[in-house]
């Protein structure tokens, strides 16, 4: 049986096209953060596809998420300490612990067959701190001007995404009221947008530095 989605919701699924083709084109770089982060992409590209495919089609799929979000977690735990400027082992620790907390929970703890909502919930939590502090380390300490600095669209665009996942798991838990789909799909749009202007604003950094 095919299911009807609403138009909104495939926008937002299509929409992760765009930074998947921006990602293609510049995931030979030397520079590892940004590679990394193509490499991101690109996976959760192929994960978001074959997640719609299967939703047309009435297929389970939440599995998929499952072994998706511990591992797009780790990359923005490891971006974020990439760009921290003071470093410090501690802090490694509780990232560390956090991570392996969250691969335990999603493939073993939970539901496969349903949204492992404790996982993304720390998930939401932990992910817009570290954003929060990024965001405020290239504000006030990098050398580069914030807006031609692609690591602040890739901050700011998981600052966003999760930060409205944040809210949205208060307004349902404590409120009991849920968010819109509309919302959801419209941040996921915004934030694919912003992550594929984070690769043309490296690219153009990139090609200016190779000419002088």
């Amino acid at each position: 049986m095919v299911i009807n989605i609403p138009l909104y919701v495939q926008i937002s699924g299509y929409s992760q096209i765009v930074p998947f083709l921006a990602a293609l084109l510049i995931r030979r770089t030397d520079e590892k953060a940004i590679k990394v982060f193509s490499y991101l992409i690109i996976i959760a590209a192929i994960v978001n596809f074959v997640g719609m495919y299967f939703a047309f089609n009435s297929v389970s799929h939440l599995w998929l998420y499952h072994i998706y979000q511990p591992i797009e977690f780790a990359i923005f735990v490891y971006l974020f300490r990439e760009w921290e400027t003071v470093k410090d082992k501690w802090h490694d620790y509780i990232r560390i612990l956090i991570v392996a907390f969250m691969f335990v929970d999603q493939l073993l703890l939970e539901d496969l067959n349903k949204f492992g909502m404790v996982g993304m919930v720390v998930q939401s939590l932990v992910t817009v701190t570290l954003a929060s502090r990024i965001l405020w380390v290239l504000y006030t300490q990098s050398h580069i001007p914030i807006l031609s600095d692609y690591r602040f669209y890739i901050t700011a665009g998981t600052f966003l995404f999760f930060g409205i996942n944040s809210i949205s798991y208060v307004f349902i838990n404590l409120f009991h009221i849920q968010i819109p789909l509309f919302v959801h799909s419209v941040s996921n749009i915004s934030t694919n947008l912003i992550f594929a202007y984070s690769f043309i604003c490296y690219y153009k950094r990139k090609r200016m530095i190779s000419m002088v």
